[in-house]
């Protein structure tokens, strides 16, 4: 039986194209976030969890097209990783709100 795998060109598309993404919107987010002064010095906490939101939806991103192209499809995983995505986006968009 043929296996579906992942072409061998989709991993370094998604990372070239998502990674200077993520990088810039991290970096206005932050800036964002300073210039109103929402990220004083009591308001640092909001720092780590902002950066990681990135690698996170990445990751989730990574993940839903893996389960995608997998022989055994789940709809589990994609529920999984489809939150993966979600969550760090919500919290994203109440932060810049």
């Amino acid at each position: 039986m043929n296996k579906p795998q992942l072409p061998q060109w989709v991993t370094p598309l998604v990372i070239a194209v998502a990674l200077p993404t993520i990088a810039c919107f991290a970096y206005y987010s932050l800036d964002e976030l300073n210039s109103t002064g929402q990220l004083g010095v009591e308001n640092r906490f909001w720092t780590p969890a902002i950066i990681l939101s990135y690698p996170a939806s990445l990751i989730g991103l990574m993940g839903l097209v893996t389960t995608h192209y997998s022989p055994q499809k789940s709809i589990m995983k994609y529920c999984l990783w489809s939150i993966c995505i979600l969550i760090p986006m919500v919290f994203l968009l109440l932060v810049r709100a």
